[in-house]
Order: structure tokens, then sequence, then C-alpha cells
């Protein structure tokens, strides 16, 4: 007998508005065809329990951009850059009606959707960036698929309930607005007229974005370019065989590498640059492949088999999407950095202003392959999150390198060479 037929209805719905994660929700939707047909039947009321209570109103207008957003299928060819035009103008001056406002119900069950799928990466990304080990942490795809990777490091996925409201924000922010900023430049259809009008109206329209807005894409971008990483990885066979890491300063416990595992599948390209335009295409295409490669022995050769027709047939018909200038929005690595960019940051982000921009090392520039990795690591440790370390393996900053990491030659080496053949 189903147990979940002798529970109330309330008790029914407050089980299935808790239950963030679309994978979450499927699993008990397949267990229990009572509570399947439940959620089909509240399914708008079980959305917007979810969404007032984890989106306010400028976030909505951040997801109703991406559930709204106009598609090539609809648009005809030749109207398709005025309408992403025009409704890029709509969501940087907020004009999105409020569909918790409307009643809208079909635009509550398509939010609803995005929520719960976005959730999942979000919890991924947060468990990665506090992780004791970042290489083996970037290496598990089981929080993000339904399949089993061959990497037997696991870790428990991240209550975003451990976030304050601001740091919670934040992320559901950063994570939205990379999913619409990659919407406006995908690969296939963007255009170099459309390009610079729809970066200007993202930009500087009506909502002019902040450089620690536009780093909080940066880092979602870094993550998702991981998560590619993590696929060849699969898809290569590489694991790591110790079922446990005590952190250290050692470099190699610092970074993950996207960009390593390619030539293991004798894809000659796609660890030069393939990693970042990848991610450049959004959620749904790595959402999907994950998906493939973790099917067995069947899915890993089909993700084998496209990342090679990729590489060979489809990447050189397509333009690297730029929507954001490179390096750090927030850059301390110039003499010219102003510290005013910083006084509004998160915790984290300040603290290592305030490390790295001492007057021991003021003038004393990266190179550019250590700027590199730099970046990298800052960005999946998330660092323009969180308002402090609490969350970190130890609560301070000693997991993000530094320039006394640098000092020593071997280890300024074994560091670099880690980034010799990435391009952000």
């Amino acid at each position: 007998m189903d147990p979940f037929v002798s529970l109330s209805p309330e008790t029914r719905a407050r089980i299935l508005i808790l239950l963030h994660s679309e994978d979450d929700m499927g699993r008990l939707c397949m267990a229990s065809p009572f509570m399947l047909r439940y959620y089909l039947h509240y399914k708008a009321y079980i959305s917007r329990e979810q969404l007032s209570n984890n989106l306010d109103n400028d976030l909505l207008q951040d997801a109703m951009a991406i559930i709204h957003f106009p598609s090539t299928r609809v648009t005809p060819h030749d109207e398709y850059e005025t309408a992403v035009a025009r409704h890029m103008s709509r969501w940087s001056h907020r004009q999105f009606p409020n569909p918790l406002v409307t009643e809208d119900r079909e635009s509550i069950v398509k939010l609803g959707g995005l929520f719960r799928r976005l959730h999942k990466y979000m919890s991924d990304y947060m468990a990665k960036a506090t992780s004791p080990s970042i290489p083996r942490a970037y290496l598990c795809l089981d929080n993000v698929s339904k399949g089993r990777s061959h990497s037997i490091y696991t870790h428990k996925p991240f209550d975003l309930n451990k976030l304050n409201y601001d740091e919670k924000k934040r992320l559901f922010q950063a994570f939205l607005r990379y999913e619409l900023f990659y919407k406006v430049e995908h690969p296939r259809v963007k255009s170099e007229d459309v390009m610079e009008r729809t970066r200007f109206l993202a930009i500087r329209g009506g909502t002019k974005l902040q450089k620690l807005d536009l780093e909080g894409i940066r880092c979602v971008h870094e993550y998702v370019r991981s998560l590619y990483g993590a696929v060849l990885a699969h898809c290569s066979g590489v694991h790591r065989p110790e079922p446990e890491v005590q952190m250290t300063s050692r470099p190699s416990h610092w970074h993950f590498n996207a960009d390593l595992y390619g030539s293991d599948l004798g894809l000659p390209g796609i660890y030069t640059h393939n990693t970042p335009m990848l991610a450049d295409f959004g959620f749904e295409l790595i959402s999907t492949l994950i998906h493939v490669a973790t099917r067995g022995e069947k899915g890993r050769q089909k993700a084998i088999r496209w990342f090679k027709s990729f590489v060979h047939e489809t990447e050189p018909t397509l333009k690297r999407s730029t929507p954001i200038p490179g390096g750090l929005a927030l850059n301390f690595d110039r003499p010219r950095s102003r510290k005013n960019d910083f006084e509004k940051t998160p915790g984290v982000c300040q603290q290592l202003f305030a490390t790295i921009r001492s007057e021991e090392w003021v003038g004393s520039a990266y190179e550019p392959s250590e700027a590199a990795l730099r970046r990298s690591v800052f960005r999946q440790r998330a660092w323009c999150l969180l308002d402090d370390a609490r969350l970190y393996p130890r609560s301070r900053l000693s997991h993000f390198p530094l320039k006394q990491h640098m000092k020593n030659p071997s280890q300024r080496k074994s560091l670099c060479a880690q980034l010799s053949l990435t391009r952000l």
C-alpha cells in the first residue's frame, strides 16, 4: 500500500513544496503513484509556494525573462534580432508582470520547473565550492545525474538554508542571469549586430549591472565549464581512488582543470578552448550530456561520439560568446583597482582584497598564467557569493592561492602548469 495515501492533503502538499530539486521530486513521484497524481493536480499551487518562499520580485523578473525568451522555432529568422532586443529592453526596465500577483498559472508552472532545475545545480556548486578538495569534488556528477559517474568520491548535496538571505539571493541571481545572458548570446543564433545591441541592453539598460553581478555570472560560467570537464573525465574513465583527502596547501587541492581530459579521448581541440565555448550554451546542453553520459556504457560511448562531432563538425561554425569582458569583473591585479569597487562586496571579497592589496604586495603584479589560475580558483570557490569563510573547510581563506604561495619556484611551476592551456 502506498504510505502517502493516509497523509492529510496539507501534509502531502508540504512534502512536495519542500522538495526543491527536480530529481528529488521525480524520485518521490516514481516511488509513489499517489503523490505523482497529487503533484500533477496541484502543480501550480506547489510551484507558487516554492517561488514565493525563495524568489523576490527582482529574481522573478530574471526568471520571467528566461521562460519567455523568444524562440528561434517560433520567431521568424529575420525578426529574431528585433524580438530579442525588445525582450531584453523589457527585462532591463523590469516590465514583466509578476505571475504571483496576476495569477498566471502557465508562467507559475514554468517558473516552478526552472526553479527546481536550477536548484540542484546551485546545491551542487556550493557543495563543491566548500569542499576540502576541489579536484575530487568537481569530478563528481552524482548529485546532478540520475545515473552514476566513475568518480567514487561523493558529497552530500549542500543545504541552501545554510546561506543567509543575501547569500542565497546572490546565488539565485547569478544562476538566473547566467542562463539569461547566454540565451542572449547563444553561439548558434547570435550575429555581430545582435551581439553589441543585446550586450548594451543587458548591461547598460534600465538596470545597470554592477561588477559584483558580472563576476557572479562568470562564477557560474566557470562551474558549468567544470561540469563539461567532469563529463569528459567520466567518459575517459578517470576517477580518484583515495576514499579521503585531508585539506593541505598543496596546489593540486586548489583547482580543477576542466581542460585536461579531452586529450584522453583523442579530442585535439577540446582541451584548449572548447570547454569555455560549451559553457556558453547554458544549462540545457550540459544537462542533456550528463544524462546521456551517465546511462551506462552505451550512454558513455554516445557522449564520446557527440564530443568528437562537436570538435570536428560543429565548433568551427560557432562563435565564442563574450557578453562579459575577460578577467575578473572585480579586478585587483592592477594598481588602478579602485577600493570602492569592493566596499559593498561580500566579506570574502573584501578580505581577499585587503590581503592582496596590502602595502607589501602593491606593484607586484601576477604573471598572466598566475592570474588566470587565481581567477579560476576564486570562481570555483564561489568567492563573490559568501559573506564570510564559515562554510569553507577551514574558517579562513587558506584555500585561496595568494602571493605567498607563488614564492617557491617548484610550487609556482605546479600551479601555473595547471592553467597552461586555459583560455578564459
